[in-house]
């Protein structure tokens, strides 16, 4: 027996570029690789080669070679912002997916519908292997209560708080059985108290910091609340800059801390 080395890329992620540029989304491919692997196939094949098509004939092998599994492409909205025409998009990805011949998984808001509408073949194509609209999770759901239940275990206060009915309803009532909002209203919530000194998760923190920390988005969780999908359409991706809220927390605990260093 001899043995067989070989590396194996066994799912590979890249996002649409902001522009939509074809060209770009094959660089992100080539480099993609590279910060994996540390090879120089950007170098090679993408700065001198600057033709989508023939970024694209490099792109097979290297599928091949490397054995990838999936290539997923995320945020793919953007292609609305491309230069091409829509045509041309929708038949890169016809193409891509018969030349580079691995599954193809496109991610991307609610706004990405608008690629493939109007056009049978790659709408076909696109739904192949199934479609899926993830969705905000329903309160009386099995699926958000054992997300919640199991995000509860997370916390990091020095009491406690047991999850309530009461706990539960202004929770949802805060995140709407969104993911994203939830995992970090969770997480503000509990700088918030370090903050106030409360050590402990309140309705009352859940109220301030969704109003305050997250009332960037207070106007989608309004229209969610009331099912209003006129005004939900108009807040079709919203992004939450934990890090700057977070700093924010921080700064005002390390303050406090001086602060009691310096009357002892």
């Amino acid at each position: 027996m001899q043995n067989f080395s070989r590396t194996q890329i066994v799912w590979l992620k890249i996002d649409c570029p902001y522009d939509g540029s074809l060209s770009t989304l094959c660089k992100s491919f080539l480099k993609a690789i590279d910060d994996l692997l540390g090879t120089r196939y950007l170098e090679t094949f993408g700065y001198a080669n600057r033709v989508t098509s023939t970024m694209m004939l490099h792109m097979t092998p290297l599928a091949s070679i490397y054995g990838i599994g999936v290539l997923v492409i995320d945020e793919i909205y953007h292609l609305l912002n491309s230069k091409n025409d829509m045509e041309e998009m929708l038949n890169f990805f016809v193409t891509l997916s018969n030349t580079v011949g691995i599954p193809t998984v496109l991610i991307g808001t609610s706004k990405a519908q608008k690629i493939f509408k109007g056009n049978f073949r790659q709408a076909r194509r696109a739904a192949s292997e199934g479609s899926i609209i993830w969705d905000r999770m329903d309160k009386e759901s099995d699926e958000w209560s054992f997300f919640l239940e199991i995000l509860w275990d997370f916390q990091c206060l020095k009491e406690n708080t047991i999850l309530t009915d009461k706990i539960r309803d202004a929770f949802y009532d805060e995140c709407q059985g969104i993911t994203a909002v939830a995992a970090n209203l969770f997480i503000l919530a509990q700088e918030r108290a370090l903050s106030e000194e409360e050590e402990k998760i309140t309705i009352e923190i859940l109220r301030a910091t969704a109003k305050e920390d997250l009332h960037m988005i207070q106007p989608m969780i309004k229209a969610l609340r009331n099912n209003n999908m006129k005004e939900v359409i108009k807040y079709e991706y919203i992004s939450i800059s934990l890090e700057d809220i977070s700093v924010n927390y921080k700064r005002d605990i390390e303050l406090i801390g001086k602060f009691s260093i310096k009357k002892m």
